[in-house]
């Protein structure tokens, strides 16, 4: 059984193809639950716009999403603040849909092709979901606040496993 979403907001099929700006800024538990899907310390502000667009059978979406986290910093553990500024641009198309390519047995990808486009919902496309998508792509994997510097431990002055080994077999090659 998946999570349930942290943060559902569907734009119908009619609405995104009609066009026009969509603006969504998460409540305080919506908040809540993206930082706990997400594993953050605190979400304090999310912001997405978007400007849905008619493309083929489906929608494009273009926008931009605007967040401030507290993560952990790997090395200090200290909570810190990150801004987060992404753009997003994502086709959609309903399911069943011609636009959709067919599998075949040998993939080639073309790393400067556009992406294919995203199978959504009947009912239509999930901005909340995309959202939230977007900003855990854009999350650093391992976070580091500002000024933090890992410094290596000092290497071991026991002369290695050899030596350990060399101490316990006795002098002068005695077993």
């Amino acid at each position: 059984m998946s999570p349930t979403p942290p943060w559902v907001r569907v734009i119908t099929w009619a609405g995104a193809r009609a066009g026009g700006p969509v603006s969504l800024a998460a409540d305080t538990a919506t908040r809540a639950r993206v930082a706990t899907f997400l594993d953050l310390e605190t979400v304090v502000s999310l912001l997405f716009e978007a400007r849905p667009a008619p493309w083929m059978d489906g929608a494009q979406v273009m926008g931009r999403l605007n967040a401030r986290v507290i993560r952990r910093c790997g090395i200090t553990l200290e909570p810190f603040e990150e801004a987060i500024d992404e753009s997003v641009e994502v086709r959609f198309v309903p399911p069943g849909s011609a636009s959709v390519p067919a599998p075949s047995g040998e993939e080639i990808i073309d790393i400067e092709a556009d992406d294919p486009p995203e199978v959504a919902g009947v009912d239509g496309i999930d901005l909340g979901a995309l959202a939230v998508e977007t900003l855990a792509l854009a999350l650093a994997p391992f976070p580091r606040a500002p000024g933090a510097v890992y410094e290596p431990p000092e290497a071991p002055s026991f002369g290695g496993a050899f030596a350990i080994l060399g101490k316990l077999r006795g002098p002068a090659g005695e077993a």
